[in-house]
């Protein structure tokens, strides 16, 4: 019965070392999906830090973007205000002195008339102040 006990013994031991072996594998299998996937989350938490760093300088270049717009807009407002400005200073100066043809409507080309309506432009000039 001693041969019997030690060879149960035997086989005991024998199936509680194969069982250490295999949950030795699975504990290092498990360690190592441990790791990969600690890996990977480091790898993600990266990731997601230049994305926000990328999305920040977007957003700061879209506020820049519509800070420089919104100063164009407000320029091509003041230079239409000036435009009519400039307009309703011609039609008046048209209306105090009806000789005074603008050079856009000279059929004349070259310096000749140019220089000819400069120089009678201050005469317009005073003419219209007065």
């Amino acid at each position: 019965m001693s041969e019997a006990s030690l060879e149960v013994t035997t086989r005991y031991r024998s199936d509680l070392e194969e069982d250490k072996l295999r949950l030795q594998k699975v504990l290092e299998k498990a360690k190592t999906k441990l790791w990969e996937v600690e890996e990977k989350y480091l790898q993600s938490e990266c990731c997601v830090r230049d994305l926000k760093t990328a999305l920040d300088d977007k957003e700061r270049g879209a506020t820049a973007s519509a800070q420089k717009l919104q100063d164009q807009l407000l320029a091509s407002s003041e230079t239409n205000t000036t435009i009519k400005q400039l307009e309703e200073h011609c039609n008046t100066l048209k209306l105090k002195t009806p000789n005074w043809k603008p050079l856009s409507s000279n059929k004349a080309t070259g310096l000749k008339p140019c220089r000819k309506t400069c120089k009678s432009l201050p005469q317009f000039i005073s003419a219209w102040k007065t």
